[in-house]
């Protein structure tokens, strides 16, 4: 049976289930070209543990800095809200690269222990029941 992956990332239903969307990604495809919003999907776990150990080759730099909307598609009317967009997501954890990653990770690391998650699970708890 031949299938066609939509490059629609945004539609309804791949808001709704993500998680069948993306496995028929990997299933088919794993380092997908995403034409629509002119982006590489990488779905396995080794392609991706593989990217973030060659942080030379595959820099988020390249996106901070490019100057095309990276998703969703936008139009020239909205360029200021996608530059407050790239703005803030340059700057979150998992957007840099090192040495500045790691220096970042060091300071939040102990609130991320599995001592540090045990001693939040009753307030967890306490929020979704």
């Amino acid at each position: 049976m031949v299938t066609t992956i939509s490059d629609d990332m945004f539609a309804p239903d791949v808001i709704k289930d993500p998680f069948r969307y993306y496995g028929q990604i990997r299933d088919e495809d794993p380092v997908h070209w995403n034409e629509l919003y002119q982006l590489w999907v990488i779905t396995r776990h080794d392609d991706l543990v593989w990217l973030a150990r060659n942080h030379e080759q595959f820099s988020n730099s390249v996106w901070k800095n490019d100057p095309l909307p990276a998703y969703p598609a936008i139009y020239d009317s909205d360029q200021e809200l996608y530059d407050f967009m790239r703005d803030y997501r340059g700057n979150q954890l998992v957007q840099f690269d090192r040495p500045e990653h790691l220096a970042m990770r060091k300071v939040v690391h102990s609130y991320f222990t599995p001592k540090s998650m045990e001693e939040w699970r009753p307030l967890v708890r306490s929020a979704i029941t």
